[in-house]
């Protein structure tokens, strides 16, 4: 009976051995479950869900603390959470020192590490490392995020927007990815190209609740469109949120609100909410840029190019903002705005077209030097077709013969405004500009006319707001500023009072709606 002790020792180890591994394997069951769970929720990027990965991954390293997997999902996580502006950068890092400790195999480790380096001012750093990651066949949609977006951190916008956009073909559902390519159209100066960006976000098989994007969309929108309805809702969405989003999102919706104010003409009102916008997201270049536009509103010229001055000098560059600077020289025949023009000419990347030639010939019309403008205008129509070339040309006929009173070639002019007429179907530009020449003729129906087609060509492109009074202004003073013989100048006062009936109809129609 002797030889049966060993054989049940052997039994109760075998069964303790069985017992452990069970255990070890239950163990890896819960946690992939629990990786597998927050992954999805971490693709979706809105602050709830990101602390629901959070809850999700410290159960998973609650049950094991070693999972290399866990603490690389944890330094993810807490990396897209300081993304929305929570202090948990620190913990970003800690967790990934520990998924490197581990040597963790993962895309989120190796994601993570680029993401910091890329926020810590080191974006050609990531570039390398991820680069040396692909060149040893690692690879993933986040790796060609993190590549995507080094590249665009360090000016490399086109290549960085290729790879992006190769990401989101990959992983079509990862809506960080998107929110970087909006972030590289807004800085670019294409706005409505981060709006459709933006919108792609939001859309119900993405993430139709991020919130921080509803409030970067309504402000963008509220500035870019002459509408109220859309923006309006996406502001009440976060506003109703507000236990589940973050300070950045707070500081956009901040701005939201203030596009909002200015959009309804409550400049002070915008740069109240500018201000309280700053506090939350410092710095800012697209905030300084409202408070500028409402500073301009309220007709303080040297505090909007203050503003927009230190717009500029933030690390962040945003094409737009120096064009918008550069415009608002030019009206003033500030040759300072050809400098800036300068400057965003020779960063430009990709195939140039001839918006900055038109650009100077608009500001050489400003300072009524026509050849100058003429030449600039010939120039630009070598490198490509724009209407905005025929209507500059066309504006300089009309100025050259303007000059030449009795002995005026009209259908010199006619002719040149025709081209401009012809070559875009909707150019509420040039019709405004048909009737300047139609009032110069005393043709005061036929003035009346052609800003009547410029005003629904205005609204039926959305233009923005503040862009639509500002013709209504102009229609106004151009008829009341008539003065010809006979009935003419009656005539003319008639019709600017039927257009500020119109302007107040237009402002009525905006509440309304």
């Amino acid at each position: 009976m002797g030889f049966l002790i060993p054989v049940v020792a052997v039994v109760g180890l075998g069964a303790g051995a069985l017992y452990l591994y069970k255990g070890r394997v239950d163990t890896n069951v819960f946690v992939a479950d629990k990786l597998k769970e927050a992954r999805d929720k971490i693709k979706k990027d809105d602050l709830k869900s990101l602390k629901e990965a959070e809850a999700l991954y410290t159960e998973a390293l609650e049950k094991d603390g070693s999972s290399d997997k866990a603490l690389s999902g944890a330094a993810l996580v807490y990396f897209l959470e300081s993304q929305h502006g929570l202090e948990t950068l620190g913990k970003a890092k800690d967790y990934l020192a520990k998924a490197e400790a581990a040597d963790a195999q993962t895309s989120e480790r190796f994601a993570t590490r680029a993401y910091i380096d890329i926020v810590d001012g080191h974006p050609d750093k990531a570039e390398r490392d991820v680069k040396a990651l692909l060149e040893k066949d690692i690879a993933a949609p986040k790796l060609a995020h993190a590549l995507g977006w080094a590249q665009a951190a360090q000016g490399q916008y086109l290549e960085g927007n290729r790879i992006l956009r190769s990401a989101t073909e990959t992983d079509f559902s990862a809506v960080v990815f998107r929110l970087t390519l909006a972030q590289i159209a807004h800085q670019q100066g294409d706005e409505k190209g981060a709006i459709k960006q933006l919108s792609s976000v939001l859309r119900p098989n993405m993430n139709e609740n991020h919130h921080l994007a509803q409030a970067w969309e309504a402000a963008l929108r509220l500035k870019n469109y002459g509408e109220l309805i859309r923006p309006a809702e996406l502001i009440e969405k976060v506003k109703a949120a507000k236990a589940d989003i973050g300070p950045r999102t707070e500081g956009l919706l901040a701005w939201a609100e203030g596009e909002f104010a200015l959009a309804t003409f409550h400049p002070d009102q915008a740069i109240e909410r500018a201000d309280a916008a700053l506090k939350l997201i410092p710095n800012y270049p697209p905030v300084m840029d409202l408070k500028a536009r409402a500073y301009l509103a309220q007709g303080k010229y040297d505090d909007a190019v203050a503003a927009y001055e230190a717009a500029l000098k933030s690390p962040q560059e945003y094409r737009g903002i120096k064009w918008d600077l550069a415009k608002l020289k030019s009206k003033r025949k500030d040759d300072a705005a050809l400098a800036l023009i300068d400057d965003l000419e020779k960063t430009f990347q990709g195939t140039k077209g001839p918006e900055f030639l038109i650009f100077k010939g608009d500001h050489a019309l400003n300072k009524g030097d026509l050849e100058q403008a003429k030449k600039y205008y010939t120039d630009a129509a070598e490198l490509g077709d724009d209407a905005d070339i025929l209507l500059g040309l066309a504006k300089v006929a009309f100025l050259e013969e303007k000059d030449k009173g009795k002995k005026a070639d009209i259908d010199k002019v006619t002719n040149a405004i025709s081209l401009a007429l012809d070559a875009k179907k909707s150019f509420p530009e040039a019709h405004e500009y048909v009737g300047v020449i139609s009032l110069w003729n005393y043709l005061i129906g036929g003035a009346n006319d052609e800003y009547g087609q410029a005003e629904a060509q205005y609204k039926k492109l959305k233009r923005p707001i503040p862009e639509v009074i500002a013709f209504y202004d102009r229609t106004i003073a151009a008829f009341s500023e008539v003065d010809g013989p006979g009935n003419v100048k009656k005539e003319a006062k008639g019709f600017a009072e039927q257009w500020k009936q119109k302007k107040g109809e237009y402002l009525q129609s905006l509440t309304q709606g």
